[in-house]
């Protein structure tokens, strides 16, 4: 609100009503105001349906890439069928913030940072080309 940027909604993709992500995801859009659009989908309908169309896009079998490439191309898919053409996702948000269960131990800012800039020197993220593929 303060840059002046409105957003047409939210939305999320679990496998199960235990997902930390519905609980965090759900009071993010309701204190900003959003329409809340859950994509609900089974770990095996993820693989089933996302798997090879992505693969295929990529052309890549990479299974850190290819993990989170499925969770981006069915919430893009989703996002395409309401509409929306822009998108903005929470790639690198774990990477650049310490969200990963094993960095949440290090108490040493220097040892934590050096540990963040080597993932996000290293991290590759398919965004882009399956926005595309949804027309986002």
């Amino acid at each position: 609100r303060k840059l002046g940027i409105q957003f047409g909604g939210a939305l999320t993709v679990v496998t199960s009503d235990e997902s930390p992500d519905l609980g965090f995801s759900t009071a993010c859009a309701a204190e900003h105001g959003l329409a809340h659009h859950v994509v609900r989908l089974t770990a095996d309908e993820l693989v089933d349906v996302y798997l090879p169309e992505v693969i295929e896009l990529l052309e890549i079998y990479d299974g850190m890439v290819l993990r989170n490439s499925l969770v981006i191309a069915a919430v893009f898919k989703r996002a395409a069928e309401l509409g929306f053409k822009h998108a903005v996702t929470g790639d690198g948000a774990d990477e650049l913030f310490g969200g990963y269960s094993f960095m949440w131990s290090q108490r040493d800012p220097e040892v934590w940072k050096e540990k963040r800039d080597s993932m996000c020197a290293k991290w590759t993220f398919s965004t882009s080309e399956l926005a595309g593929k949804y027309g986002i």
